[in-house]
Protein backbone atom coordinates (compact mmCIF):
# COMPACT_ATOMS: atom_id res chain seq x y z
CA UNK A 1 0.00 0.00 0.00
CA UNK A 2 1.32 3.42 -0.95
CA UNK A 3 1.99 5.93 1.83
CA UNK A 4 0.37 9.33 1.47
CA UNK A 5 2.95 12.04 0.74
CA UNK A 6 1.60 14.04 3.72
CA UNK A 7 2.44 11.17 6.04
CA UNK A 8 5.91 10.87 4.52
CA UNK A 9 6.55 14.58 5.14
CA UNK A 10 5.25 14.39 8.72
CA UNK A 11 7.35 11.30 9.50
CA UNK A 12 10.47 12.86 8.00
CA UNK A 13 9.95 16.09 9.95
CA UNK A 14 9.41 14.43 13.33
CA UNK A 15 10.70 10.85 13.09
CA UNK A 16 10.27 8.28 15.85
CA UNK A 17 13.33 6.15 16.59
CA UNK A 18 13.99 3.20 18.86
CA UNK A 19 17.00 3.79 21.08
CA UNK A 20 19.63 1.19 20.14
CA UNK A 21 20.39 -1.28 22.89
CA UNK A 22 23.84 -2.38 21.72
CA UNK A 23 25.19 0.65 19.85
CA UNK A 24 25.36 4.44 20.09
CA UNK A 25 22.35 6.64 19.43
CA UNK A 26 22.91 8.65 16.20
CA UNK A 27 23.27 12.39 16.81
CA UNK A 28 20.18 14.46 16.10
CA UNK A 29 20.53 16.64 12.97
CA UNK A 30 20.59 20.38 13.68
CA UNK A 31 17.14 21.94 13.55
CA UNK A 32 15.23 18.65 13.81
CA UNK A 33 12.79 17.46 16.45
CA UNK A 34 12.61 13.70 16.79
CA UNK A 35 11.06 11.28 19.26
CA UNK A 36 13.03 8.41 20.75
CA UNK A 37 11.43 5.33 22.29
CA UNK A 38 13.82 4.24 25.01
CA UNK A 39 13.79 1.83 27.92
CA UNK A 40 12.38 4.56 30.20
CA UNK A 41 9.67 5.76 27.80
CA UNK A 42 9.28 8.36 25.03
CA UNK A 43 11.74 11.27 24.73
CA UNK A 44 11.66 14.44 22.66
CA UNK A 45 15.11 15.14 21.25
CA UNK A 46 16.40 18.18 19.36
CA UNK A 47 19.66 19.95 18.55
CA UNK A 48 20.32 23.55 17.57
CA UNK A 49 23.46 25.62 16.89
CA UNK A 50 23.27 26.71 20.54
CA UNK A 51 22.99 23.27 22.12
CA UNK A 52 21.07 20.03 22.54
CA UNK A 53 17.87 19.30 24.43
CA UNK A 54 16.34 15.91 25.26
CA UNK A 55 13.45 15.45 27.66
CA UNK A 56 11.29 12.55 28.78
CA UNK A 57 7.72 13.13 27.56
CA UNK A 58 6.13 9.88 28.67
CA UNK A 59 7.42 7.50 31.32
CA UNK A 60 6.66 3.87 30.60
CA UNK A 61 5.06 2.02 33.54
CA UNK A 62 7.32 -0.94 32.78
CA UNK A 63 10.87 -0.99 31.33
CA UNK A 64 10.87 -1.31 27.55
CA UNK A 65 13.69 -3.81 27.59
CA UNK A 66 13.87 -4.14 23.81
CA UNK A 67 15.11 -0.51 23.68
CA UNK A 68 18.27 1.02 25.03
CA UNK A 69 18.33 3.42 27.98
CA UNK A 70 19.18 7.07 27.29
CA UNK A 71 19.61 10.17 29.43
CA UNK A 72 18.03 13.62 29.38
CA UNK A 73 20.17 16.45 27.98
CA UNK A 74 19.61 20.14 28.68
CA UNK A 75 22.19 22.55 27.27
CA UNK A 76 19.45 25.17 26.90
CA UNK A 77 18.88 25.87 30.59
CA UNK A 78 22.61 26.19 31.28
CA UNK A 79 22.96 28.60 28.36
CA UNK A 80 20.01 30.69 29.53
CA UNK A 81 21.21 31.05 33.10
CA UNK A 82 24.90 31.55 32.41
CA UNK A 83 25.02 33.43 29.10
CA UNK A 84 21.66 34.82 28.04
CA UNK A 85 20.31 36.25 31.31
CA UNK A 86 23.31 38.62 31.64
CA UNK A 87 22.37 39.98 28.18
CA UNK A 88 18.77 40.46 29.30
CA UNK A 89 19.97 42.32 32.39
CA UNK A 90 22.51 44.52 30.61
CA UNK A 91 20.76 45.29 27.31
CA UNK A 92 17.01 44.74 27.76
CA UNK A 93 15.95 45.45 31.32
CA UNK A 94 15.98 49.26 31.03
CA UNK A 95 13.57 49.19 28.10
CA UNK A 96 11.42 46.56 29.78
CA UNK A 97 11.12 48.72 32.90
CA UNK A 98 10.32 51.90 30.97
CA UNK A 99 7.48 50.23 29.08
CA UNK A 100 6.21 48.64 32.30
CA UNK A 101 5.93 52.09 33.86
CA UNK A 102 3.70 53.05 30.92
CA UNK A 103 1.64 49.90 31.51
CA UNK A 104 2.75 48.45 28.20
CA UNK A 105 4.19 45.15 27.08
CA UNK A 106 7.62 44.84 25.42
CA UNK A 107 9.39 42.35 23.18
CA UNK A 108 12.97 41.58 22.13
CA UNK A 109 15.08 38.56 21.30
CA UNK A 110 18.57 37.11 21.35
CA UNK A 111 20.05 35.43 18.29
CA UNK A 112 23.29 33.61 17.65
CA UNK A 113 25.35 34.82 14.69
CA UNK A 114 28.92 33.83 13.90
CA UNK A 115 29.15 32.21 17.33
CA UNK A 116 28.08 35.39 19.16
CA UNK A 117 24.89 35.89 21.18
CA UNK A 118 23.35 39.23 20.23
CA UNK A 119 20.34 41.23 21.43
CA UNK A 120 17.98 42.19 18.63
CA UNK A 121 14.93 44.46 18.92
CA UNK A 122 11.55 43.21 17.76
CA UNK A 123 9.38 45.50 15.68
CA UNK A 124 6.06 45.70 17.48
CA UNK A 125 3.31 47.85 18.88
CA UNK A 126 2.43 47.40 22.53
CA UNK A 127 -0.62 47.93 24.68
CA UNK A 128 -1.33 47.04 28.29
CA UNK A 129 -2.72 43.69 27.29
CA UNK A 130 -0.97 42.50 24.14
CA UNK A 131 1.79 42.90 21.58
CA UNK A 132 0.85 43.77 18.05
CA UNK A 133 2.69 44.32 14.80
CA UNK A 134 5.09 42.76 12.36
CA UNK A 135 7.77 40.78 14.17
CA UNK A 136 11.30 40.60 12.82
CA UNK A 137 12.69 37.85 15.04
CA UNK A 138 15.26 35.60 13.43
CA UNK A 139 16.20 37.92 10.55
CA UNK A 140 19.82 38.45 11.61
CA UNK A 141 20.80 35.05 12.95
CA UNK A 142 19.38 31.93 14.53
CA UNK A 143 16.73 32.75 17.12
CA UNK A 144 17.76 31.53 20.58
CA UNK A 145 15.64 33.39 23.14
CA UNK A 146 12.32 35.17 22.67
CA UNK A 147 11.71 37.72 25.45
CA UNK A 148 8.59 39.71 26.25
CA UNK A 149 7.22 41.56 29.24
CA UNK A 150 3.73 41.71 30.73
CA UNK A 151 4.58 44.75 32.84
CA UNK A 152 2.53 44.76 36.01
CA UNK A 153 0.57 41.69 34.95
CA UNK A 154 1.54 38.13 35.88
CA UNK A 155 4.64 36.49 34.48
CA UNK A 156 2.95 33.59 32.76
CA UNK A 157 2.42 32.34 29.23
CA UNK A 158 -0.98 33.15 27.74
CA UNK A 159 -2.89 31.31 25.04
CA UNK A 160 -1.65 33.96 22.60
CA UNK A 161 1.92 33.18 23.67
CA UNK A 162 1.26 29.48 23.08
CA UNK A 163 0.17 30.29 19.53
CA UNK A 164 3.27 32.46 18.98
CA UNK A 165 5.52 29.65 20.24
CA UNK A 166 3.92 26.74 18.40
CA UNK A 167 6.56 26.59 15.65
CA UNK A 168 10.32 26.36 15.61
CA UNK A 169 12.82 25.56 18.35
CA UNK A 170 13.80 28.21 20.87
CA UNK A 171 13.62 29.34 24.46
CA UNK A 172 10.98 31.83 25.62
CA UNK A 173 11.09 34.19 28.59
CA UNK A 174 8.27 36.32 29.98
CA UNK A 175 8.73 38.96 32.67
CA UNK A 176 5.88 40.33 34.74
CA UNK A 177 4.55 41.34 38.15
CA UNK A 178 6.74 44.46 38.07
CA UNK A 179 7.48 45.88 41.51
CA UNK A 180 8.31 49.61 41.12
CA UNK A 181 9.60 49.86 44.69
CA UNK A 182 12.23 47.14 44.36
CA UNK A 183 12.44 47.52 40.57
CA UNK A 184 12.08 43.78 40.11
CA UNK A 185 10.26 41.46 37.73
CA UNK A 186 9.25 37.87 38.26
CA UNK A 187 10.10 35.46 35.45
CA UNK A 188 8.72 32.43 33.70
CA UNK A 189 10.61 30.53 31.01
CA UNK A 190 10.26 27.50 28.78
CA UNK A 191 11.74 25.58 25.89
CA UNK A 192 9.45 25.58 22.85
CA UNK A 193 10.11 22.78 20.37
CA UNK A 194 7.61 22.59 17.52
CA UNK A 195 4.59 23.03 19.77
CA UNK A 196 5.92 21.10 22.77
CA UNK A 197 6.68 23.17 25.89
CA UNK A 198 9.05 22.36 28.77
CA UNK A 199 9.52 24.61 31.79
CA UNK A 200 12.92 26.11 32.60
CA UNK A 201 14.40 26.34 36.10
CA UNK A 202 16.12 29.66 36.82
CA UNK A 203 18.99 30.30 39.18
CA UNK A 204 16.83 33.09 40.64
CA UNK A 205 13.08 33.77 40.63
CA UNK A 206 13.38 37.50 39.99
CA UNK A 207 15.38 39.89 37.83
CA UNK A 208 16.22 43.34 39.15
CA UNK A 209 17.07 46.67 37.53
CA UNK A 210 18.40 48.17 40.74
Amino acid sequence: MDIDIRDEVAHATKPVLMAPKYSELPECPIGMVRFILAEQGLFLDTRMPFGSFRKLCWASPVPLTHCGAIEEVDDFTVLLNETLMPIVESEMIDQIEETAKRHQEWAGCIVIRDGQYLYRPVEHKASQFRLEGKYNRNTEGCLVLDVHSHGFLLAEFSETDDTDDDGGIKMSLVLGHYNPINRTFKMCGRVAAEGFFFGIAFNTKEISND
